[in-house]
């Protein structure tokens, strides 16, 4: 088993807690989409309602979700958002108050991604 599933597995068992039966949503963009579409695998495995939706990628630090990712956001349980740029907006802040359990983990530079650092990432 290859490291990035063996970490998403940690990060959703031990670190979110998931259970089976929770409704979980992967938010990512393109340049982390590999470690969006890991984390909605292990999700998978772990019996979750797994949902992965792709954003584009943000211009900025801070910029606001599309308004219909920012309301599915209130309807999980659990929400991880692997992006490239920081994704603590307003909405993010409110609709993770509604949902039990959130984690946003962005890229802090153009290399946090790449093949040597993904691993890392979780």
């Amino acid at each position: 088993m290859d490291q990035l599933k063996i970490a998403a597995e940690i990060a959703l068992s031990d670190c979110m807690a998931v259970k089976e039966g929770e409704r979980v949503l992967i938010i990512t963009d393109e340049p982390a989409r590999k470690i969006g579409y890991v984390l909605w695998e292990a999700a998978k495995d772990l019996g979750a309602q797994a949902i992965l939706t792709e954003i584009m990628t943000p211009k900025s630090n801070g910029e606001e979700p599309p308004e219909p990712v920012a309301e599915l956001m209130k309807l999980v349980d659990v929400i991880l958002i692997p992006t490239s740029k920081i994704t603590k907006s307003y909405r993010f802040k409110k609709s993770s108050k509604q949902s039990r359990r959130s984690y946003s983990n962005p890229s802090r530079n153009h290399r946090g991604y790449d093949d040597k650092n993904i691993e890392r990432r979780l």
